[in-house]
């Protein structure tokens, strides 16, 4: 297996390139003239930037899936501001070897310190049944071996190896927080943000792409999550029957609305203080990384994303030196805002599956 030398984020106009990258998503496109071009969504461990192939397209599509390595040549091209790849040959590289951290994105954090950070949290909990509950994955060295590389989405934020466990930690630390805020059960609201994502162990692959697992296409991680609960607190002596009833209702409610997922919608104050503690944890990371990583755009606004509605300001163009410098901000050019009369009308909830 070659060794890889272009990375995405470093990649700019006019650059040649030569290299190895992994297929995210491929997709046949007709042109204006009724011609099929492929469009190629390739990614490393620092972004992705989209590989378009004009000629032979209906016969290269079938030559690689996504989550294959493959090997790039062609031109990095600026369409719009947006940077893309008009790529020349792309080919599926044989069997062999890889260096997997060059195309899979992963927690800047050790993640031997994300867990033990957690278990300082967790062990704060007063409930001896709670805590036997929690320490019960705690202790299981094979679950919580997934559990820390696992992807918290395939896509829209925590997308990287450790997501699941970083994503889980934030949720946590929020909770632990809104317990001092709010007059809330902190036992019952910690416990709930460590076991609301468990499922996605058994929904998600740690492998190339980060796809779902038929388990994860056909049920979903609520359930699966709250089928591991029960299977637990049922080893637990003396687990008391309301108690696994809340935290069952915690998990199958956390996203919040039936049209984001959940077959319930919160009905206790804890559930509620966990939907949110997900969401904000969820959207301010999508937000943070969207920001930071490189998404193709070459100006000082992000890629439009869909589940915001509307484009993101670089961040470090806020922290001018000086109040002049402050105010000479610029506006989007990429990505189109909403229209006015748009944005002063409410929308319904859209579905969000993807996002948790």
């Amino acid at each position: 297996m070659p060794a890889k030398n272009q990375f995405i984020a470093k990649l700019h106009e006019d650059t040649e390139l030569h290299d190895t990258f992994l297929v995210l998503q491929k997709q046949l496109s007709p042109t204006r003239q009724g011609r099929n071009y492929l469009r190629v969504t390739l990614g490393d461990k620092t972004g992705q930037l989209e590989a378009r192939v004009w000629e032979g397209a209906e016969e290269l599509v079938n030559r690689f899936d996504a989550g294959d390595l493959v090997y790039v040549t062609g031109m990095v091209t600026s369409y719009n501001g947006v940077l893309q790849i008009k790529a020349q040959f792309i080919e599926k590289l044989p069997e062999g070897k890889v260096e997997w951290a060059d195309y899979l994105p992963s927690s800047s954090r050790p993640a031997q310190e994300m867990v033990a950070e957690l278990r300082s949290l967790l062990g704060t909990i007063a409930n001896p049944h709670l805590l036997a509950l929690v320490n019960s994955f705690l202790e299981d060295a094979p679950f919580m071996e997934r559990f820390s590389v696992t992807p918290a989405a395939k896509g829209m934020h925590h997308a990287f190896v450790g997501g699941l466990l970083e994503h889980t930690l934030g949720v946590v630390k929020i909770s632990s927080a809104m317990s001092v805020l709010y007059p809330v059960s902190r036992d019952a609201l910690l416990t709930g943000a460590f076991l609301h994502d468990i499922g996605k162990i058994e929904e998600l692959t740690a492998s190339a792409g980060f796809d779902y697992t038929m388990e994860g296409k056909l049920i979903g991680h609520l359930i699966i999550g709250r089928d591991m609960l029960k299977e637990r607190a049922a080893k637990v002596p003396g687990f008391p029957e309301n108690l696994l009833l809340h935290l069952e209702h915690m998990i199958l409610s956390h996203h919040g609305e039936l049209e984001w997922g959940s077959p319930k919608r919160p009905k206790t104050v804890e559930s509620l203080a966990l939907h949110l503690a997900d969401n904000l944890d969820a959207k301010l990371m999508a937000a943070i990384e969207s920001v930071s990583k490189s998404d193709g755009m070459s100006g000082d606004w992000t890629a439009f994303l869909k589940i915001f509605d509307r484009p993101f300001l670089r961040s470090s163009l806020l922290e001018a030196d000086s109040p002049d410098k402050a105010k000479k901000l610029p506006t989007p050019k990429a990505a189109k805002e909403p229209a006015k009369e748009q944005e002063q009308q409410p929308k319904p909830p859209s579905p969000q599956r993807t996002l948790f």
